[in-house]
């Protein structure tokens, strides 16, 4: 353990009020409570399989049906005894999945450096509410980002649109090309949705039944749920007269249940911009040094972590910034190995950071409020199902300190001889562990479409109004 330690914690020079004001991340989200959860079975070793037994098939064109009638004489034909047959065979389908862990930190602390801080308790009890809330958030950007990984379908709200394509363990969305044409999402896109889930047979598992009818979730921003409803003018004047008139009046975010969907909102939905291929466009080479791609630009060109990058028929995913301007480390869509890939002009979707850093601290980025392009979620529970590991205290007599892999954070002291020898120092740790089974991909939808911020409404014209500044004068 290295014996740097960060000092964060305020002491009384000034009065200081004992009030701590805490920046806390957005908590509205529909992500932790839809998924569902079971225990990872252990003793199956790292890769595990799920099994899909899928539809019966005919070996041949269906025959056709025949009159009975009473077989006789020594004929091959049996008569009703031997009808017509349609043969039926069954084919299988197995997928890999594996658990994954990672760890949340903070600071190391000299319990020492605790006996002048000021309201120590109270900075203490701010530190691990912070430390929770990005485990919290770590957790949601898992089960969002686990649902478009594993989601067969990856759409672009435009002609185009499709939901026939296998993109299962891709993070892979269309290209638009160099003039995009792309939508806000519409009821349209979504009455498409419901009959596809519906012929995929997806009843089973959606959010509940109305009327013998399936209803399904539609994970969204609040600005993307009320244009479907109030932009919408025939939606509109659906609401008006009836008796849920009174929902065109409810704030931006309340949910709604409307043709075949329940609204569920995502405050921090991820949000993009398209970087097109074109004359103003840097050129990018990707190089692969091990099992690790860099790709470098010629200038400097704003990809960010999760963008993704087209270069000509290769697609890559930065997963880090090396100096935050030209240079990347990337995996193709799959996550696996990048492909080598010489200079050429590229285009990429640039993510949008909810929080970039100012001052030395995070703040939300202005940016992604005024993003071009959104995703939303067509939500089914039965896409996949995410497994947490239980914890091992002992085995055959051996004693483990608990783990529980969910993230709740436990003090550590680390003793070394030199370092740390009195346990003296010591900082919060949490892990976080999962794997990710794919039951049904083809139930699961993302959309990507554009965001429209709305028009503020600016009225500069006082006479708009009917209102006339000279009378009574």
């Amino acid at each position: 353990m290295a014996n740097e330690i960060n000092d964060w914690l305020l002491r009384e020079s000034s009065r200081i009020t004992p009030n701590i004001n805490q920046k806390m991340m957005a908590k509205t989200t529909p992500w932790l409570t839809l998924h569902l959860r079971e225990a990872w079975e252990e003793g199956m070793g790292h890769i595990h399989k799920t099994f899909v037994f899928n539809r019966a098939e005919l070996t041949s064109a269906a025959v056709a049906w025949e009159n009975m009638y009473d077989g006789e004489g020594s004929t091959a034909d049996g008569g009703s005894c031997v009808p017509p047959t349609d043969e039926v065979k069954f084919t299988q389908l197995s997928r890999d999945y594996f658990l994954q862990t990672k760890a949340i930190v903070g600071p190391n602390i000299c319990v020492n450096n605790l006996r002048n801080t000021f309201v120590r308790e109270q900075q203490m009890k701010a530190s691990i509410s912070a430390l929770a809330d990005q485990a919290r958030e770590t957790w949601i950007e898992r089960y969002r980002s686990e649902y478009t990984r594993v989601s067969a379908n990856k759409a672009l709200a435009n002609a185009s649109f499709a939901l026939n394509a296998d993109k299962y363990n891709s993070y892979s969305f269309p290209s638009p090309g160099t003039t995009p044409a792309v939508s806000i999402l519409t009821q349209g896109f979504l009455d498409y949705c419901y009959e596809y889930l519906n012929h995929q047979g997806a009843q089973d598992g959606s959010m509940g039944m109305v009327e013998t009818r399936p209803v399904y979730g539609l994970v969204s921003s609040a600005r993307t749920s009320r244009n479907l409803i109030i932009a919408n003018p025939e939606v509109r004047e659906d609401f008006r007269y009836s008796s849920q008139n009174e929902k065109l009046l409810a704030p931006m975010g309340v949910k709604w249940n409307y043709a075949g969907f329940v609204h569920l909102i995502d405050d921090k939905t991820p949000r993009w911009n398209w970087l097109p291929a074109g004359a103003s466009t840097p050129t990018a080479a990707v190089t692969v040094s091990g099992t690790v791609g860099t790709l470098t630009t010629s200038a400097t060109s704003t990809l960010t972590v999760g963008s993704q990058v087209f270069i000509a028929a290769n697609e890559y995913i930065v997963t880090a910034l090396i100096n935050g301007t030209t240079t990347y480390n990337v995996t193709s869509v799959t996550g696996g190995t990048a492909t080598v890939q010489g200079s050429a002009v590229f285009s990429a979707w640039v993510k949008v950071p909810e929080f970039i850093k100012s001052n030395d601290i995070i703040v939300p980025n202005p940016s992604w409020l005024a993003a071009e392009y959104e995703d939303s979620y067509i939500f089914h529970q039965k896409t996949e199902v995410c497994l947490v590991p239980k914890p091992i205290t002992s085995v055959a007599g051996a004693k483990f300190d608990v783990v529980n892999h969910a993230g709740e954070f436990s003090w550590k002291n680390y003793l070394d001889e030199e370092k740390n020898p009195d346990g003296t120092i010591g900082r919060f740790r949490g892990v976080l562990s999962s794997g990710t089974r794919p039951d049904n991909p083809e139930y699961g939808i993302v959309i990507r479409h554009k965001a429209c911020p709305t028009a503020f409404g600016l009225i500069t014209d006082c006479t708009t109004l009917g209102y006339n500044p000279t009378i009574g004068a």
